[in-house]
């Protein structure tokens, strides 16, 4: 009986304690709300960082050697030897494959006896110019001589004395008649004493006879005098003229003799035609001697070998190629909207798949004017110091140009802004201030590459930036702020939820200045 009543007795009290469970929670519930909402809210915040900004376009394509040449032969033979194999360095000039060159000597053995055959036969067309030239110049100088004899003969012909015999004659002749009148008026005076008396007749006489003498020097001399006067006979002058026109007719024939003596002139110049015909024949054949030693036009390395000795090299087939890995590039190919960002001399992050853990810095230095029509793209040479010849043409290459570089730029992690619906450049960010939350509205910059950060304006470099719970919270709350957790600690790490503003994946290169951030641009 006595059990019963204690079984009773315990329901009792069981249903009076959950009959009075339910207000004392709620109360405690009110309790709890009105404790929380004097305290703080507990967020995560970073610090906005202070660093230099990137921007980047980013670039791929391929390695190319700017020397990269090709060896083919100018002549046919057989290969004697090739110099090295893949991956050996050659100097310029250096012979890397000799092709066999007996049959090419012979042919230059053949072009030299040429060559002396057409030099002798030039020289025996000078020796017959110059001798016939010197024969004709004696026969025309000959002639010439002879027709002025013959000329100064014919002139002595029709005036066969000189002007001073006939002065002499006429000198002679009026002495002549002087002594005749002389003569013949002593004769008179004579002749009228004789009449008178007053003389002999042999007296007389005597003077008869000087008359006659006078008489007779007078006529001589007048006869002499026309004979000067008159010149050569007429035959005579007939046939002096005929020997003038013969000696004329000479000195003609010798001067056509003479012309023909330039027509030599031809035989020497077809003579050196063929001697210099024959040099240039030798010249070919000497140089395909030389061009059966394949040199190489440049320092490098022997990228592929395709001949053997005892192989035959044929004319336009290549037997080696040789690249010059110090001209080693990267060819890169730049969409049509970054190309105007792009100019020589900015610097390039360039990333090969061979090597994927290092980092190849170079430098625009050629962009090229003309794109490609059909991807709407653009090449960029980047130079690229290729040490250790760790860069090989036909290599993939992907990279970033750094078309512009801002210091000093604020930035804040992704996660922490809260977009503007209506504007792609504005965002809003809820900082931390001595434990109240401030609402900042910043203008979204550029963003790195690895779309970790933004750059921002519009918030002071340190500001304490709500990464985890501002979605929770409004301008004036107050707020517990706590700092990412780092690796080892328990809890919600923050740089797992991307709120340690770290960068995600891969970073641009530091430089001596501070941190740099690669971005490709808002």
């Amino acid at each position: 009986m006595r059990n019963k009543m204690l079984l009773i007795a315990a329901i009792a009290s069981v249903f009076t304690v959950a009959g009075c469970a339910p207000k004392e929670d709620a109360a405690a519930k009110k309790a709890g709300q009105a404790q929380a909402a004097n305290q703080p809210t507990p967020v995560t915040t970073v610090p906005a960082g202070s660093e230099t900004v990137l921007r980047l376009v980013p670039v791929t394509g391929s390695l190319i050697a700017l020397q990269s040449v090709e060896l083919f032969p100018k002549v046919t033979a057989r290969v004697v030897s090739v110099s090295g194999r893949e991956g050996d360095t050659v100097q310029a000039g250096q012979v890397v494959a000799q092709l066999d060159t007996s049959d090419l000597q012979r042919q230059v053995e053949q072009a030299q006896a040429n060559v002396d055959t057409a030099r002798v036969r030039l020289e025996q067309a000078q020796t017959t110019y110059q001798t016939q030239r010197t024969t004709s110049d004696v026969a025309v100088k000959d002639a010439q001589e002879a027709l002025l004899a013959a000329q100064a003969q014919l002139a002595l012909v029709r005036t066969p004395q000189r002007s001073q015999e006939v002065i002499v004659a006429e000198n002679n002749v009026k002495q002549a008649q002087a002594n005749f009148d002389k003569a013949q008026s002593d004769r008179k005076r004579y002749a009228e004493l004789f009449k008178e008396g007053a003389t002999a007749a042999i007296t007389l006489d005597q003077y008869v006879t000087q008359e006659k003498v006078a008489q007779a020097t007078l006529n001589s001399a007048k006869q002499q005098l026309a004979l000067i006067r008159e010149g050569g006979r007429t035959e005579n002058i007939a046939a002096q003229e005929a020997q003038v026109a013969r000696s004329r007719g000479a000195l003609r024939q010798a001067e056509a003799n003479r012309s023909n003596v330039s027509l030599r002139q031809d035989d020497i110049s077809s003579a050196r035609a063929s001697v210099s015909q024959a040099q240039a024949a030798l010249g070919v054949a000497q140089r395909a001697v030389g061009d059966a030693s394949l040199r190489s036009p440049i320092t490098g390395v022997i990228s592929d070998r395709k001949i053997e000795p005892g192989q035959l090299a044929a004319v336009g087939t290549s037997v080696a190629q040789v690249v010059a890995l110090n001209t080693v590039y990267f060819e890169a190919q730049i969409n049509e909207q970054d190309v105007a960002n792009v100019r020589q001399g900015q610097q390039a992050n360039v990333r090969l798949d061979a090597y994927p853990n290092r980092v190849f810095t170079g430098k625009v230095v050629k962009v090229f004017p003309t794109g490609n029509a059909t991807g709407r793209t653009f090449n960029a040479r980047i130079q690229l110091p290729n040490v250790g010849n760790a860069l090989r043409p036909g290599l993939f290459a992907r990279g970033e140009i750094v078309t512009q570089r801002l210091p000093g730029s604020v930035t804040v992690p992704v996660e922490a802004l809260i977009r503007d619906q209506d504007s792609q450049t504005r965002a809003t960010v809820y900082t931390e201030n001595n434990g109240v939350v401030e609402k900042k509205i910043v203008t979204l910059g550029i963003t790195t590459s690895d779309a970790a950060r933004v750059q921002v304006e519009g918030l002071p470099a340190g500001a304490n930036v709500i990464v985890v719970g501002q979605r929770g919270v409004k301008e004036g709350d107050k707020v517990k702020a706590e700092t990412p957790k780092t690796e080892g600690e328990t809890g919600t790490d923050a740089s797992d939820a991307n709120g340690s503003g770290t960068p995600q994946g891969g970073q641009a290169p530091q430089d001596n200045n501070g941190t740099e951030t690669g971005a490709t641009g808002q």
